[in-house]
């Protein structure tokens, strides 16, 4: 019997507008040359697992996790900017454990959130479809879902609901979306 392997498809990137300033590992994502959702989600799946596993601190997992959402994020957008806000919330965490913590890392995530909550308005239906396959512990179709993962992630930067910075990260949230949409294949506008 003959058997035929899959080709592996390389796909475009549904957002390719989608940067991420600020962050220590932006010029690394290049480095995954995966692209399919499924398989970057079990990637991310298996850096948390080694990093749970880990009795040392040693951030590298979680390092190659941030990369993989965010390749996942250029690739297929919401799914991959909610990995990598609940990756900073994972490393707020872990920070604050050691003693300190980087605030921009926190402040940028919020910016991606908001991007990823007018994304997910451009083009909820995929999103559900994808999200929910993918992390169906995020309920995005639930009532407040994006105000309640907003005022958690805040939380834990040090803001608190109706602050400046809070309003800040918000419109440049939505600055950001003109800007990858305007720059998209796929642009909804």
């Amino acid at each position: 019997m003959i058997m035929f392997r899959k080709k592996s498809v390389v796909a475009e990137p549904a957002y390719p507008g989608i940067e991420f300033v600020s962050t220590l590992y932006d010029p690394l994502v290049s480095t995954i040359k995966e692209t399919d959702a499924e398989q970057l989600n079990s990637m991310i799946k298996e850096k948390l697992r080694q990093l749970g596993e880990s009795k040392e601190v040693d951030n590298t997992a979680l390092n190659e996790a941030f990369l993989c959402a965010q390749k996942m994020a250029i690739y297929h957008g919401v799914p991959g900017l909610i990995h990598y806000t609940n990756l900073t919330m994972l490393s707020i965490d872990r920070q604050l454990a050691e003693g300190e913590w980087n605030q921009t890392q926190g402040f940028n995530a919020l910016i991606y959130l908001r991007l990823a909550e007018r994304l997910h308005e451009q083009n909820p239906e995929p999103d559900n479809r994808l999200v929910q396959r993918l992390m169906p512990d995020e309920r995005i179709t639930a009532t407040g879902y994006w105000d309640q993962k907003r005022e958690a992630l805040a939380w834990k930067v040090g803001l608190r609901p109706g602050e400046a910075r809070l309003e800040d990260a918000n419109s440049a949230g939505d600055g950001l979306f003109q800007d990858v949409i305007s720059e998209s294949p796929k642009q909804a506008i």
